[in-house]
Order: structure tokens, then C-alpha cells, then sequence
């Protein structure tokens, strides 16, 4: 799968001759060449800049995408990805992904941290996680065995990301609006495929409503789109304390996991863990021998993945339990967002 291209001329080769079975990636040695500071993903790629590969972690939406880079020139290298750049599984099996953005990185203490760009100042490899937005609503969610690469950038999705950034949008309804401008789902669909409700959805109308407007009509749009937004806040706040598990319910999770000593969950790179304090809860997915798979957030980051039997205790949810941790309010379309980065319910 992991084919190499050598002999590459800098001069020759169009963007498509980068592209070889199903990974990005560039061989043979830069030599005598200092990169530019700061370079697009795609530059850093046709320039032979870097080695890349980006892989699926098995989510449709926020952080939907994982890329390990090596830098392969003289001096410091900062890659950014620009938002409506477009990924495309290079065997065609699951969904194509617009991107925002580079969102997290794998740093030296062990443990991801937030950033906003890729800088190489060394030849180690690295690893850090896309923001991205599925194309391709009715397609399988991209898991770490599909392998992208580079596509057009998409003009009418970028738009879309652009004012649900600007105007608070959750990535929920980003996602919503993406579907329907380019796959014309139904509001029956997502609600039973995206678990949105009512007011999400006409929210993420409202929101394609202001990518398409004229410069003349866009403040108006804007104002409505605020209105809807308003109303999901309304909502969340006349329905008094949400707890977490009563949320997980309607995602199909039955169990909650707590932590009793201090653990690890086998990390989204496979080799890597992250460790999680006494006290933790998470969502039960999967029980196997000696083994739980387990979802939810560790600090701001979304984490699933394997924790052992022994280190949990794990709950029914089908009652709730008085005192039981998340009893605090919780807004509603953030816990959600939580559930949806973690437990791919949409394939």
C-alpha cells in the first residue's frame, strides 16, 4: 500500500503524478534546498517538502482525520492546512472530507495538545489530527486503514465552514448544512442517521442560507441564523440539569464506565495510551474478555479506545443515578458534539 515515488523532478511533474496508490507521499532525497517558512499542505507536497500520509480515525465529522509527516528538506518547515481543502480516499470505499484546519498535535511530553498549524524543526516523524466534515453522507466514516489524498478544493463547503465558524455554529450543524447542499438528505435523515433535532436542522439551513447570500442579503441571513441559534440556547436552558447519561441514551449507550485506579486507554495512534485519573466516566461501547472500549472526553480531548476490565466499574444507565457525575447542567448541542466525535453513529 505504502508505495514510494523516486526521481522525482522538481520542474516535470504535475500535482497528480505526487499522488501513488494510497498514500501522499514523496521519496528519494531533497538535497541543497531550504524550505519556506510557511508553506500550504498542497505546496509542501508537490515541493518535496515533506513525507505525508493521512489516514481516517473512524469518525465523520470534527476530528475525523489523522496525518503523520516527516520533514525532508534543510530548515524549519510550518505547513498550514487551509480551510476547503479536500481529502479523497484514494480507493474510493468511504466518505471524502473537507477540512478547516490542523486541530491537535502529539507532542514530545506524550499527550495531544491543541495547535493550529504543522511546524517541522527536526526530521522525526509526527503526528496530528485534522479537523474535517464529511462529503459524502451515505458513505462509510474514513477508518485508519483508508489512506487520502489531495483533491479540489471545495469552494461551496468552505463557505459553509467559513460563516458556521464565524457565527457560532456547532460542528453539528455544519455538518447538517454540508449534507444537505451536497447531498440533498432529508430532515427524516438526520434525525434518525444524526440525531438532529428540530432546531438544529432549520439552524443548519439558516446557516447555508448565509453562504449563499449576496453581500447585500448576508446581514440578514446572519440576524435569522442568530435567531435559530438563540433558540437552541432557549431550548437547552428552559429544559433545567441535563445529565450526561440521559444524553448518551439517545445515542444507543446503555453503560457508563467508571475509572477506579489510574489507567490508560489505548490511544488513536494504536501505540500510544492516554492516561485517565480515578473518578473518570466514560460511555460503555464494546465489552470483550478483559477489555471495555470506551468513550467520552479526557480534559478537551475526545478519546475512544480500550481500557482494562479490571480498572472500571461499569453501570447500567437505564435508571439514572442520583449524585451520578455530569448531574451539573450541561449544554446540550456541546454534550452531543462530544458523543458524535467519539461514537460514529452515522455509518
Amino acid at each position: 500500500m505504502n508505495s514510494r515515488l523516486s526521481g522525482w523532478s522538481r520542474q516535470g511533474r504535475s500535482a497528480l503524478g505526487l499522488i501513488v496508490a494510497a498514500t501522499f507521499i514523496l521519496g528519494g532525497t531533497v538535497t541543497a534546498w531550504a524550505a519556506a517558512a510557511e508553506m500550504s499542505l498542497s505546496a509542501a507536497i508537490k515541493q518535496g517538502a515533506a513525507e505525508v500520509y493521512i489516514t481516517g480515525r473512524g469518525y465523520s465529522t470534527g476530528d475525523a482525520l489523522q496525518l503523520r509527516v516527516r520533514k525532508k528538506v534543510a530548515g524549519d518547515v510550518t505547513i498550514k492546512v487551509e480551510p476547503g481543502t479536500v481529502v479523497v480516499d484514494t480507493k474510493g470505499r468511504c466518505q471524502s472530507m473537507v477540512l478547516y484546519g490542523v486541530k491537535w498535535h502529539w507532542s514530545a511530553q506524550a499527550k495531544w495538545i491543541p495547535c493550529s498549524e504543522i511546524t517541522l524543526k527536526n526530521n522525526a516523524e509526527q503526528f496530528f489530527i485534522l479537523e474535517g466534515y464529511c462529503r459524502d453522507a451515505k458513505l462509510p466514516s474514513p477508518q485508519k486503514t483508508d489512506y487520502f489524498t489531495l483533491a479540489k478544493p471545495d469552494e461551496a463547503s468552505l463557505q459553509v465552514l467559513i460563516q458556521g465558524k464565524k457565527n457560532g455554529c456547532t460542528a453539528k450543524i455544519i455538518q447538517a448544512a454540508i449534507w444537505i447542499a451536497r447531498d440533498r438528505v432529508q430532515d427524516a435523515y438526520l434525525a434518525a442517521n444524526f440525531h438532529c433535532n428540530e432546531r438544529e436542522i432549520q439552524a443548519a439551513r439558516s446557516l447555508l442560507e448565509v453562504a449563499h447570500a449576496t453581500a447585500d442579503e448576508v446581514l440578514r441571513h446572519e440576524a435569522t441564523l442568530q435567531e435559530v441559534l438563540a433558540q437552541l440556547r432557549v431550548h437547552v436552558s428552559a429544559s433545567g440539569t441535563i445529565q450526561v447519561p440521559e444524553m448518551l441514551r439517545q445515542f444507543g449507550v446503555t453503560k457508563e464506565a467508571e475509572v477506579t485506579a489510574d489507567a490508560r486507554v489505548t490511544g488513536p495512534l494504536g501505540r500510544v495510551g492516554v492516561e485517565v485519573a480515578r473518578g473518570q466516566r466514560f460511555a460503555v461501547l464494546d465489552e470483550r474478555e478483559g477489555r471495555v472500549l470506551v468513550a467520552g472526553n479526557v480534559g478537551a480531548l475526545p478519546v475512544r479506545g480500550w481500557i482494562a476490565a479490571d480498572k472500571v466499574v461499569i453501570r447500567d444507565l437505564a435508571e439514572p443515578t442520583a449524585g451520578a457525575a455530569g448531574a451539573a447542567a450541561i449544554e446540550v448541542g456541546r454534550v452531543r458534539d462530544v458523543v458524535l466525535e467519539v461514537i460514529n453513529k452515522v455509518d
